[in-house]
C-alpha cells in the first residue's frame, strides 16, 4: 500500500506546531483570568487530537465549559465524530456538516485542572480528509465567573495544522492546502473513519 502524506505526518513529533499553536493572552494572564494553549497531534489511529493545557495563573475549576466550533472546509459534506476525550464530559458526539457549514461540540471538565494540566478531545471525519477550521472557547464557573471566555483557534488541512478560525475563507480547501487560495492536487485519501 502506498504511503500517504497523512501517514508520514503520523511519524512526526509535531514539536514545531506545538510551539506555533501556543498563543498566550497577556492581558488575561495579567488580570488573573485563566488562559490555555492548544496543541494538535495525529493519533496512531490517524485521528486528530487537540490538547488544551492550563497556562495559569490558577486551577481551572471542575465544571469549566468548553465549546468547540468546527467549520467543514472539505469539498463535500463531512461528519465529525468525537472518538475520545480526556478530562472532559462531552454533551454532543457527532455533527454532519455541509461544505463551509459550522457545528459546535460542548464539553465540561470532569475535575479541577491544575496549572500545567491538560484535557483533550480526539475526532474523526467520515470522509477521512480532516479539512476544517476550529475554535475552542472556555467559560468559567466561580471563582472566574467574571472573566471573559478564553479562545484559541486550530485548523487542519489534512496533514497541516494551523490557527485559522471558523468563518475564514468562502472557498473550500483541498487536502494539504493551507489557505483557500492554495489548492494543490489532493493527497491520497486514507480510509474513512466513521
Amino acid at each position: 500500500m502506498p504511503t500517504t502524506r497523512r501517514q508520514v505526518a503520523l511519524g512526526l513529533a509535531w514539536a514545531v506546531p506545538t510551539i506555533a499553536m501556543i498563543s498566550a493572552a497577556p492581558a488575561l494572564a495579567a488580570s488573573g483570568c485563566p488562559t490555555f494553549s492548544l496543541t494538535p497531534a495525529i493519533t496512531a489511529g490517524g485521528y486528530d487530537r487537540w490538547t488544551l493545557t492550563n497556562t495559569g495563573p490558577g486551577t481551572w475549576p471542575s465544571g469549566t465549559t468548553i465549546s468547540w466550533t468546527i467549520q467543514n472546509k472539505w469539498l463535500a459534506n463531512d461528519t465529525f465524530t468525537i472518538r475520545a476525550v480526556s478530562g472532559l464530559t462531552p454533551s454532543t458526539g457527532t455533527t454532519a456538516l455541509a461544505t463551509n457549514a459550522q457545528g459546535t461540540f460542548a464539553f465540561t471538565t470532569t475535575a479541577a485542572v491544575a496549572v500545567g494540566g491538560t484535557v483533550s478531545v480526539t475526532i474523526s471525519t467520515s470522509s477521512g480528509w480532516y479539512t476544517y477550521y476550529g475554535q475552542f472557547n472556555m467559560t468559567w464557573p466561580a471563582p472566574y465567573a467574571t472573566c471573559p471566555a478564553a479562545k484559541r483557534c486550530g485548523s487542519d488541512a489534512y496533514d497541516r495544522f494551523g490557527v485559522t478560525c471558523p468563518g475564514g475563507g468562502a472557498t473550500p480547501l483541498r487536502a494539504g492546502a493551507t489557505t483557500a487560495t492554495t489548492t494543490p492536487t489532493p493527497a491520497p485519501q486514507r480510509p474513512a473513519t466513521a
